[in-house]
């Protein structure tokens, strides 16, 4: 089983992330970039997570993709931990299954590619 570990985190807009302190942690859409690969291996792949409040939701609620965590408010080691737990759920005899189960929830840099091999 392959089972999925985040190796680092960064979001553009918020550099660094870790410092970042929201105006109002209650209305927050923000997007994360995660390298996350297998615990046995090197290898990382990109996956963005897309985090909203329910003020955010709310307001914007016809704008937005299908695919997102609802947080309470923004607090960077709860979303952490709550991106931690459902990649653990993931885990698959190999990567590519394990990076697309991920990729139900985060966006996978390699969603939607077929190699022409």
């Amino acid at each position: 089983m392959k089972i999925p570990v985040i190796r680092a985190f960064d979001d553009v807009d918020h550099d660094p992330i870790k410092d970042w302190i929201p105006e109002d942690p209650y209305d927050i859409d923000i997007c994360i970039r995660f390298s996350i690969g297998p615990s046995d291996e090197m290898g990382i792949d990109y996956f963005d997570g897309h985090f909203i409040t329910k003020n955010y939701e709310e307001e914007y609620a016809s704008y937005l993709q299908p695919r997102y965590f609802l947080i309470e408010r923004y607090s960077l080691p709860v979303i952490l931990e709550m991106v931690t737990l459902f990649i653990e759920t993931c885990s698959r005899p190999d990567w590519e299954q394990t990076a697309q189960a991920i990729g139900k929830r985060l966006s996978w840099e390699y969603e939607g590619y077929h190699s022409s091999n």
